[in-house]
């Protein structure tokens, strides 16, 4: 996106605020990263599942680990024929004047990362970062890439007690503390990813197109 139309969108979300806002934005991170990976050669295909609104009601009600799978899927899945395919996880919050050094990560969605990703670097995340005054950037990260993610933030809200003792079981050996819960955020307990982590995307697609190993691509 450039800058001009980073401000035409700024504009159209004025009117939007919670999860509205929040899904105006992933929108937009959605097409920029699919047409990347399409121009990378990639076809491109949304990984949701269409679910029956009875499966949707009670897969919010259990944190198993298929729950977990079902409820948090990473948004794209991406082909590259004859070669292989990836998992993608998008990223991209309102934009902001100045770069941010951290973005927040659902904890419950990192474990369905974990989960997508057992068989190696399957799920990779991409963040779009829109400014108005210069445009996008993008960077990209295999999810085995990320630190030790520290603690665990439970935003405090009407069920936060319940979120904290969740948080607890999922995460036994993590530090979990209660913080504020900040307006127009989905309110869901979090960890912070360091940007530092995330490489330019074209580079990181070239990379993952590269032979390895004296193989070439497809084998």
């Amino acid at each position: 996106m450039s800058p001009d139309e980073i401000a035409g969108a700024l504009h159209d979300a004025e009117r939007l605020r919670g999860f509205d806002r929040r899904n105006y934005w992933h929108g937009h991170g959605l097409r920029i990263v699919s047409g990347m990976l399409n121009t990378s050669g990639f076809e491109t295909y949304e990984h949701g599942i269409e679910f029956s609104d009875e499966l949707k009601a009670r897969v919010q009600l259990q944190d198993d680990r298929c729950s977990i799978m079902l409820r948090f899927r990473p948004d794209i899945a991406a082909m590259s024929a004859g070669n292989r395919s990836v998992l993608c996880e998008v990223k991209c919050p309102p934009p902001k004047d100045r770069w941010p050094d951290v973005f927040s990560l659902e904890a419950r969605a990192l474990l369905a990362l974990q989960e997508w990703n057992a068989g190696g670097n399957v799920a990779m995340i991409a963040y779009v970062l829109l400014n108005p005054c210069v445009g996008a950037r993008v960077g990209a990260a295999w999810l085995t890439d990320l630190p030790d993610i520290g603690c665990i933030r439970v935003p405090r809200r009407d069920d936060w007690e319940r979120q904290f003792k969740a948080m607890g079981t999922l995460f036994p050996d993590r530090k979990i503390v209660v913080v504020k819960h900040s307006t127009g955020s989905s309110g869901t307990p979090y960890v912070m990813v360091p940007r530092s982590i995330f490489r330019r995307f074209d580079c990181f697609v070239d990379d993952l197109l590269a032979p390895r190993n004296g193989l070439t691509r497809g084998q």
